[in-house]
């Protein structure tokens, strides 16, 4: 989990929580002893170099997967990314996923998990930063010319469908994703409507979003360059028929799921 976070996670009982590092040998080997399932979530963004992110992404995954095969792991479940589809997005964030993705293939009862945009309570990485500009200031920028839309996942559905991938049968890959289908602007209207907040709407013509993004790539910490801006452009939608038939759960709307995590904003 990242760091600081747990303090925040409610003592019980049932729960034993190990610190530490899942690049590090012994830190992994010692908390996979006696486990018989994993869910494995940990990933490193854009932000990061290169290096660190293969690191992460792919090496700690590979060692986690050697770990469970020695202690007859019975259940892998992998959260990747919708990212791993696009074949335009070859950063290093996007390649790294589809090479765990392929480390996890070949393990028995494994299920890789492929969310889309998950929003709700916590999120402060991409939609949430998005909630965050509305509620704070009285304008905001649009992207300019953009049609492409995307399919928000309330957290509670992503939750609920690993809860499911852990205790059945299922194995394979699955794409995750909400009912609904919005562009990145109609979601800043929508959460500025919801949160009755009046927000002044001022379009950046793509060509300055593009020239931002180019001086983004000399600085990856600021997380936001050319992968970003084509992730937004150039985002797909997709039917979820066959994941919502395979664990027989469908997600709630976007409507509903704004509601619920903005109420107690």
């Amino acid at each position: 989990m990242r760091p600081g976070s747990i303090s925040k996670i409610p003592k019980n009982d049932s729960t034993e929580i190990l610190e530490g590092d899942i690049r590090s040998e012994d830190d992994v080997r010692r908390a996979m002893k006696g486990v018989s399932a994993v869910i494995h979530l940990a990933a490193l963004l854009r932000k990061c170099s290169a290096h660190d992110i293969y690191r992460t992404n792919v090496s700690a995954t590979e060692l986690l997967v050697r770990e469970a095969r020695k202690n007859n792991v019975k259940k892998f479940v992998y959260v990747s990314t919708e990212n791993a589809l696009r074949e335009d997005l070859n950063d290093a964030y996007a390649a790294t996923k589809r090479q765990a993705e392929a480390a996890v293939t070949g393990f028995p009862g494994s299920v890789i998990l492929r969310p889309c945009f998950v929003y709700g309570k916590g999120d402060n990485h991409g939609l949430g930063r998005l909630v965050s500009l509305v509620k704070k200031y009285p304008i905001l920028p649009l992207f300019g010319g953009l049609k492409s839309r995307v399919q928000p996942l309330w957290v509670e559905d992503m939750a609920e469908y690993l809860v499911r991938a852990l205790g059945s049968d299922l194995g394979g890959t699955y794409l995750l994703a909400g009912p609904d289908e919005i562009d990145l602007n109609g979601f800043l209207r929508k959460v500025s409507t919801l949160l009755g907040k009046k927000r002044l709407f001022l379009p950046i013509p793509y060509p300055f979003l593009l020239f931002g993004a180019v001086l983004g790539d000399l600085i990856p910490s600021i997380g936001w360059g050319r992968p970003q801006l084509r992730n937004i452009y150039f985002s797909r939608t997709y039917s979820i028929k066959d994941t919502i038939d395979a664990f027989r759960w469908k997600p709630i709307g976007l409507e509903e799921g704004l509601k619920k995590w903005l109420k107690n904003t």
